[in-house]
């Protein structure tokens, strides 16, 4: 009866986050609207939450001292709610129908498929995560539940984690205090409080931006609706192949070369409580909080600290919404007086605290970095840019109009250039991967930029053709720059007289041609013609289409389409359960469980024994966050396999002083090679279900 429980510690949590950062924000906005408080004070209340916790474990300090924090927080944040408790009953929000009815479909979507089937106890006694990136935050979560000081890289004990793991902190906080299984802590009661708080932010972010656009608040809902349902023009005719899983084929048919990076959206994110959302809460909040109010009665005042400290709390949450966070609040606050001293001074400040939470996370010497380099080849980026900035945007192109008068308008500015850096951090740098995540916050954000410039009479005829007349404008610019740009990339090929390495490179410049001609003739025909009513109403039916992208990562996350459940069996949770309860929290055991067997590659993902143990491990999986990469690790490897496949008990003995292990867990199937009779000072234990477990005496 884990779900009532788990029901009531997600409205205790989301309250307690609540409360915390409507306290921020009414110190540092003391006039905020009451709307604008309610929309957004989840969303920082979470940040100062879990970034507070995850800076103070990497200091080394004790995570029972966490809740300390909260419970400030929480005083705080108490007199402001009371205080403005009559100015509640004064305000509605705007559009709050429309915002219920939203929330209603997105939990459906994005967090029952989840908390129904990831990091589960399943009936036979087995233990289900759906995505084997699950596994490993579960297992930060575990290892941070545990006491580790500071928490270590899930999978290698020996390795501190130099990761953004903020998130997952006051999962193992919710569990130590409340005795609330890890599980309904981690995946329904966090990541439910962090889907509600990126509701409520992206409403807050879209219904300021709609008021400057339009001057109505409607933008708010069309922005929630947007970040979370459209997507990518083609994704229902793409396949999802990845090394976690594979499906069949795509939703419809395949349509080669079209593939956009994660369907267009954060859908698989928001399904998994992956990076991408948690990066979102803290740009959307942010964002959100400087445009509310820029009166220079608050600019100049000391509140306005509480504002430059928030880009540093966003670097325990994700070090690449953090990068963005501080350039959003450096040119939405300080744009427009750049030729002042008192604004250098309070960037620099900024900046300090910023470096100061990225020191203390320590990401320079995560093994991510270590792996990290410059991409040599970035012209092979050149039409997965192309589909992505046409098909892949959509109706999404409409945030380049919020690109006017740059030099004076600081917003404009902001998407320019964080448009601008998003693109230049996925072209110039390989990052074992993790590069793309510039272009995961570009696409959200103009899902955020373009919706918010929506009027309620977006379905009729006039307001229709001007959503379409600006939009063709808008695409035949961004084609012409990618055709000018193709056109570069051969003459420079030419001139070196290299080949380009871009498959049918000479096709696609011809179908960029092609489309780039065809709209310059829809726009022609759309305004010298009959079609000037129809027209219009056929190319937004087509961009709507954009609308059904969530469906296919949901088949493939939320439905179990693409198959990537990691599991462990009945046998292998009752002996990890045994070795919880026989192995005292800090003693270190070596497994020869590395892999999950139902990856289709990288296949050494394994992160599960250590999770459900709660014990640190020597090596687990290590395929992941560049752990492959350290120095020595070839060696660590072969000394802990070497633990199950040596036949000289000295050997062993050796090797488990060197590491000081303290247990062997051997995975189901398998057993030490050490002949028997065993020397006494290696037990076997009884219990351990399909593992074998030894003690070393």
């Amino acid at each position: 009866m884990s779900g009532p429980w788990a029901a009531l510690g997600l409205l205790c949590y989301s309250f307690i986050a609540y409360i915390a950062g409507y306290g921020i924000l009414g110190i540092a906005i003391p006039a905020c609207d009451p709307i604008h408080a309610i929309v957004f004070a989840p969303a920082i209340g979470i940040v100062f939450l879990s970034s507070l916790a995850a800076l103070w474990l990497r200091l080394g300090h004790p995570l029972i001292w966490v809740p300390a924090f909260w419970t400030v927080l929480i005083v705080i944040g108490l007199p402001f709610v009371w205080t403005d408790r009559s100015r509640f009953k004064e305000k509605s929000v705007s559009y709050g129908a429309s915002l219920v009815a939203l929330s209603i479909l997105v939990c459906a979507v994005f967090f029952y498929p989840s908390a129904r089937k990831d990091a589960v106890l399943k009936s036979d006694g087995g233990f289900n995560w759906i995505y084997v990136d699950t596994q490993f935050f579960y297992s930060i979560a575990a290892d941070i539940e545990s006491g580790a000081q500071p928490p270590r890289i899930p999978g290698a004990t020996a390795l501190e984690l130099r990761y953004h793991f903020a998130p997952y902190a006051p999962a193992a906080v919710i569990s130590r205090f409340s005795g609330l299984s890890l599980g309904d802590a981690f995946a329904r009661i966090t990541r439910g409080a962090s889907i509600w708080a990126l509701l409520l932010s992206c409403f807050g972010l879209g219904a300021i931006l709609s008021v400057k656009a339009t001057g109505q608040k409607f933008g708010g809902v069309m922005s929630v609706a947007g970040l979370f349902f459209y997507g990518s023009l083609f994704s229902l005719f793409t396949d999802a192949y990845n090394s976690s899983g594979y499906v069949t084929g795509a939703v419809l048919f395949k349509i080669p070369e079209v593939d956009v990076l994660a369907d267009g959206g954060p859908f698989s994110h928001l399904i998994l409580g992956h990076s991408v959302l948690h990066g979102l809460i803290c740009i959307t909040a942010i964002m959100g909080l400087c445009l509310i109010e820029q009166s220079p009665a608050i600019l100049q005042s000391p509140r306005r600290l509480v504002l430059l400290l928030l880009p540093a709390m966003a670097v325990p949450m994700n070090s690449v919404a953090a990068l963005y966070c501080v350039g959003t609040v450096g040119i939405l606050l300080f744009w427009n007086s750049l030729g002042q001293l008192r604004s250098w001074i309070q960037i620099a400040f900024m900046v300090a605290l910023f470096y100061g939470a990225w020191a203390i996370m320590d990401y320079r010497h995560s093994p991510d970095i270590a792996a990290s380099s410059i991409d040599r080849h970035p012209q092979l980026l050149w039409w997965p840019l192309a589909v992505e900035f046409t098909a892949g945007l959509g109706i999404r192109l409409l945030g380049f109009r919020w690109i006017s008068h740059p030099r004076k308008n600081p917003f404009a500015a902001l998407v320019l250039i964080g448009s601008f850096g998003l693109l230049l951090f996925y072209g110039l740098l390989q990052l074992e991967g993790n590069e793309r995540y510039g272009i995961y916050y570009l696409q959200a954000m103009f899902s955020i930029f373009a919706f918010s410039r929506f009027t309620p009479e977006f379905w009729r005829a006039a307001e229709r053709s001007r959503l379409v007349a600006e939009w063709l404008s808008v695409a035949r610019g961004i084609l012409v720059l990618v055709l000018s740009s193709g056109v570069l990339i051969g003459i420079i090929a030419l001139l070196l007289r290299h080949p380009t390495n871009i498959p049918l490179f000479r096709s696609k410049l011809l179908i960029c041609f092609v489309v780039l001609l065809s709209l310059a003739a829809i726009s022609t025909l759309l305004r010298r013609s009959q079609l000037h009513k129809i027209g219009p109403l056929f190319l937004m039916a087509t961009l709507m289409f954009g609308f059904l992208a969530w469906i296919t990562p949901w088949l493939n996350f939320g439905m179990g389409r693409a198959r990537r459940d990691v599991s462990l069996t009945p046998g292998e949770v009752r002996g990890l359960i045994r070795l919880r309860e026989i192995a005292t929290p800090g003693e270190l055991f070596a497994t020869n469980k590395h892999a999950v067997d139902s990856l289709v590659s990288v296949r050494e993902r394994s992160y599960g024994y250590t999770a459900l143990s709660e014990r640190p491990v020597v090596l687990e999986g290590y395929m992941d966050h560049g752990v492959a990469y350290i120095p020595g690790f070839s060696t660590l490897l072969s000394n802990n396999d070497l633990m199950f496949t040596t036949t000289e008990p000295g050997v062993l003995r050796q090797l488990a002083e060197k590491y000081h292990v303290h247990w062997l867990v051997a995975r189901p199937g398998t057993d030490i090679a050490l002949p028997q009779p065993r020397p006494s000072w290696l037990q076997e234990q009884s219990e351990s279900g399909d593992l074998r477990i030894y003690k070393i005496e």
